[in-house]
This record gives structure tokens, sequence and C-alpha cells, in this order.
């Protein structure tokens, strides 16, 4: 593993040259993983149609899931739902 400089983390910013240079991981950072139910939404006219959508249930068990390998490969303790 490679060892970070402060000068490297301070230019981990999509503002700095080169884009991200460390990652989560590297920074031990925390995560927060949000929903997006929107995702698979349409347009019709002006508003947001999710007939086609995946239901709540089962949407749900996808984002516990991941919730729960994120906790696994990464700190639990660091790993939010929100």
């Amino acid at each position: 593993m490679s060892t970070i400089t402060e000068a490297e983390k301070e230019s981990n910013s999509p503002k700095g040259k080169g884009g991200w240079r460390t990652s989560v991981l590297d920074n031990n950072y925390e995560v927060l993983v949000v929903s997006n139910f929107t995702l698979y939404g349409i347009l019709k006219g002006n508003k947001p149609d999710f007939h086609s959508s995946m239901s709540a249930d089962e949407a749900k068990v996808i984002y516990e899931k991941f919730i729960e390998k994120m906790g696994k490969c990464y700190t639990s303790e660091k790993v939010k739902a929100g």
C-alpha cells in the first residue's frame, strides 16, 4: 500500500488538476449510502412515472444487502445509511 502525502490529500478535489488521487479507503472517510428511487423514473409530461420501477419491498432488500456488503468490505462503523 502506498503512502499518501498531505499535499496529495489536499489536491484530492475535482477542482484539482488530475482528478481524484486517493480513495475513501486511503482517507479513512465515512460513507453515506442514500437510496435513489428516481433512477428508473421516466417523465410523462411534467410528472415522473415510476410504474416500471421495482417494488419498494424488493428494492429495500437490495439496498440493505448493499449496505451490508459495504460494511463487510470497509469498516462497518464508517458506513451509514440515509
